[in-house]
């Protein structure tokens, strides 16, 4: 889960990248900006959207394949217009050091559950966890029983880094990102 208004993507060796991913890119190869309107990608390698070349910018949509170089594939998707937060998926092989399958880019909440308009895909969850993102804490909520580090969480809970949320049938654990670490 990324909370920042821009993302950075390039090669394995870019210290001035926020996603360093283990394939044949330049150190910034191109970067994800949030603005009012939505999610635009600036190229500063060579990138392709929905096999059309970027030449500069280029506003994004659900669904969008994103082609950094020759071969890393991302889809970028923002399943609820309800929200401004979108997710990247790892179409390819490529990932960056530390093993994950996608990138959440958050302003504000992030759901979790079986329905399409969720940002995490959960299809086995009865319902949707909500995260939200405030002042620079996260909270949780969500009309199922939850536990936060083994106490029962009610209404909107805050969420401690570290700190492990427990369904009947599921749980997860929400841990700081830096740079250094993807």
């Amino acid at each position: 889960l990324l909370d920042r208004r821009s993302v950075t993507l390039g090669g394995p060796t870019a210290v001035a990248t926020d996603i360093s991913l283990l394939a044949n890119l330049s150190r910034r190869h191109a970067e994800i900006v949030r603005d009012d309107s939505g999610h635009v990608l600036v190229a500063h390698g060579t990138v392709h959207v929905d096999d059309r070349l970027v030449a500069d910018r280029i506003n994004l949509s659900h669904g969008n394949t994103i082609r950094l170089g020759a071969s890393v594939e991302l889809v970028f998707g923002r399943p609820t217009a309800l929200s401004a937060t979108a997710s990247l998926e790892f179409a390819s092989d490529h990932r960056p050091a530390l093993s994950v399958d996608g990138l959440v880019l958050v302003e504000q909440t992030c759901l979790l559950g079986p329905g399409a308009d969720c940002h995490v895909h959960c299809p086995d969850w009865p319902d949707t966890v909500l995260l939200i993102r405030r002042d620079r804490q996260w909270f949780t909520r969500s009309v199922l029983p939850l536990e936060i580090d083994g106490r029962p969480a009610r209404g909107e809970t805050p969420l401690d880094d570290g700190g492990t949320v427990t369904g009947e049938t599921f749980r997860f654990r929400i841990e700081s990102w830096t740079p250094d670490t993807c």
